[in-house]
């Protein structure tokens, strides 16, 4: 049950109001729940849409996204998670992987590694960590949007769980890390 009740569309301020057109009914519940303040709803889908039009692919953002969120994984959060990577581009063997950071591609594995570690340590990474990322061909730039993803990816995880956003998604257990 949520904690924190959601708002409906048309009672929505203009400013959040066209947020409610993302993709997935897990973000439009998300955004609707954030939209009880405005300001949060507008943050987040500001800052969501700044990174969707950086050089990050969307198939990298959302591999970010699934080493951030696993150890955040509960219930039905896999299964949002795996279905965000599979509306990416993400084939199930691939949403396996990217929860163990894992992948084929040397420069992915890379930068999950480095998300992982971003993560793990609180941000107090070491210079060697930036530097492996930077020798798998990512600039300081793409480093930095690397960060900002990952700042994205825990500030939904969290607001979901403080809240009890309330997800409705098929089951995607074969998913398990």
């Amino acid at each position: 049950m949520p904690r924190v009740q959601s708002v409906e569309q048309s009672s929505a301020v203009p400013a959040t109001a066209a947020a409610f057109n993302t993709e997935g009914m897990s973000r439009r519940t998300l955004i609707a729940t954030m939209a009880r303040r405005p300001v949060v709803g507008g943050a987040h889908a500001g800052f969501a849409q700044a990174l969707s039009v950086g050089a990050s692919l969307r198939r990298s953002r959302e591999r970010v996204a699934l080493v951030v969120g696993e150890p955040n994984a509960r219930g039905p959060r896999v299964d949002e998670f795996a279905l965000s990577g599979r509306r990416a581009g993400l084939t199930r063997g691939d949403t396996k992987e990217a929860r163990r950071a894992r992948s084929h591609d040397a420069r992915e594995r890379a930068a999950m590694a480095f998300a992982r570690k971003v993560v793990r340590d609180r941000g107090g990474v070491a210079d060697t960590d930036v530097e492996d990322v930077g020798r798998a061909g990512y600039t300081d730039g793409r480093i930095g949007e690397i960060v900002a993803n990952i700042a994205l990816s825990i500030s939904t995880n969290d607001f979901n769980h403080v809240a009890g956003t309330d997800v409705k998604l098929p089951a995607l257990s074969d998913l398990a890390a």
